[in-house]
């Protein structure tokens, strides 16, 4: 989802980093945690990005959506 993003939209908020060689600690996996948290509300609050399709898919609004009816 995050490289449709970039190509099409500007200013989109960063990703917290990841370990991919090394098993991450307890606290770090909390601290990813709390940045993934971070990313998605900022990306929420953003009606440019809620109306892209990338993160209506990764979301599963449409599918969402439906299920609430």
């Amino acid at each position: 989802m995050y490289k449709a993003l970039e190509n099409t939209y500007h200013n989109i908020p960063v990703l917290p980093s990841k370990s991919f060689l090394f098993k991450m600690t307890e606290n770090e996996m909390d601290q990813r945690r709390k940045g993934l948290e971070e990313f998605l509300q900022k990306m929420v609050i953003r009606n440019d990005l809620m109306n892209s399709e990338a993160v209506k898919s990764f979301l599963q609004l449409d599918k969402n959506a439906s299920e609430m009816m």
